[in-house]
């Protein structure tokens, strides 16, 4: 015995009249087709290009700060808030 590939075709039948006519008495709207995920979505612009402050991605380094002694925290303290003070200058520039 040969496996033969078959195709399978759907034919769409027109809906039958009674659901037609409740689905107007009810203000029925089609959803969302098959279809629908192949049609370009509209891009929202805000405008901006740059990212808002709270969305950019943040790093954490809480396990680490345990490890660190009292001067290696204060170097990275200060070196987090010139980063700071450079973003700054560069958005204002």
């Amino acid at each position: 015995m040969s496996r033969q590939k078959r195709g399978v075709n759907y034919i769409q039948q027109e809906e039958p009249s009674f659901l037609k006519k409740m689905k107007q008495q009810a203000g029925f709207k089609e959803g969302p087709t098959v279809d629908t995920k192949r049609e370009a979505l509209e891009t929202q612009d805000s405008g901006s290009e740059s990212e808002k402050e709270d969305e950019k991605p943040q790093v954490h380094l809480l396990f680490i700060i345990n490890l660190l002694s009292v001067g290696e925290h204060v170097f990275f303290y200060v070196q987090a808030w010139a980063c700071k003070l450079d973003d700054a200058a560069k958005q204002n520039s």
